[in-house]
């Protein structure tokens, strides 16, 4: 019985600092491992356990800082770095970059790296802070870090949402990336950082944003206002926005199955009363010279889709994006 009391207690203890279960000594680990193999438990990273049920529960990015809050209490010295770092400062990640755990050392150190978790070299002159106890790399050179590492599509969202949520400024970003002006990723990551802007709602904006840079699409306008015919008291708001050399106007919107079945979007209405809505609003601009053409997210990383999207709707080209991305959307 005491056994089962003191992992019973592990249990609570981990779920009330929303972190993976930490074995205090190896009767216990034993003990968690049985329970794994039971099917009770899951190990999502060596050394540490989690509630099957209660894992399953969790987002990727909720169960990756499940496990940096418990390497972080088991080694406070370490420093998280990258996704890991944006995750503990509350900022947009992909899902599909939270899964791997990233961590700040000093090149000599970065062998010592290994175990699922992936290392990020750090100088005396990088900036740290602690954020809900953990000790992370500054917002700066977390966004600078993770431009400098990923596609513009995967990166744009920490930097937009680092400036959507008041935790730098563009000038802050763009001062910390020229002090690497000479790293080997600079220009790629300035490139990203110069996309950056706080207007994008979510990461799947910025990510819609990011692949529409690399298919060589000049940098829209976001979140524009557009009157409304119908009714007076109401505009329209578009996600993206580019100006033709005709005077027309074109709008990409970030669409999903959301708006028309989540509860908080919906309302009352049934989902008859949401499509036609919807299509009357799409009248509207069409009747104000904007041709508005959607993109769903699921579809986004098929960029031949994209690219014959942005040809079919006329979306303008920037010649200098394309060349410094070394692709043509005509070719």
């Amino acid at each position: 019985m005491p056994e089962i009391a003191s992992i019973a207690a592990l249990y609570t203890q981990a779920r009330t600092q929303r972190r993976c279960i930490i074995p205090p000594d190896a009767t216990a680990r034993r003990t968690l491992s049985r329970r794994v193999l039971q099917g009770v438990l899951v190990r999502p990273f060596r050394g540490l356990y989690a509630e099957r049920s209660y894992w399953q529960s969790l987002n990727p990015n909720e169960q990756a800082l499940h496990i940096i809050r418990a390497l972080a209490l088991m080694h406070p010295d370490w420093t998280f770095a990258g996704p890991s770092a944006a995750l503990v400062l509350g900022l947009d990640c992909l899902y599909e970059l939270s899964k791997t755990i990233y961590r700040a050392v000093r090149r000599p150190e970065r062998t010592a790296c290994a175990n699922g978790i992936r290392a990020i070299p750090m100088s005396d002159q990088t900036a740290t802070l602690r954020a809900d106890g953990i000790l992370v790399t500054s917002v700066e050179t977390t966004v600078y870090d993770c431009a400098a590492t990923f596609l513009t599509s995967r990166a744009l969202g920490f930097a937009d949402s680092a400036l959507r949520l008041g935790k730098t400024t563009n000038t802050a970003l763009h001062d910390h990336a020229m002090n690497h002006r000479h790293d080997r990723h600079w220009t790629k990551a300035s490139q990203t950082i110069d996309l950056a802007n706080g207007l994008s709602e979510n990461g799947g904006e910025s990510k819609c944003q990011g692949i529409l840079h690399e298919c060589g699409a000049d940098v829209p306008q976001l979140q524009q206002t557009v009157r409304c015919l119908d009714d007076p008291r109401k505009s329209h708001r578009l996600d993206m926005v580019w100006n033709r050399a005709d005077g027309s106007k074109v709008a990409c919107e970030l669409d999903g199955t959301r708006k028309y079945v989540d509860p908080t979007m919906v309302g009352t209405q049934t989902l008859q009363q949401v499509v036609e809505k919807e299509r009357d609003r799409q009248r509207c601009l069409e009747r104000q010279g904007v041709d508005v053409f959607r993109l769903f997210y699921n579809e986004l990383d098929a960029l031949g889709d994209v690219r014959r999207t942005l040809y079919e709707h006329r979306v303008p080209m920037n010649k200098a994006i394309q060349c410094n991305l070394g692709t043509d959307i005509w070719g």
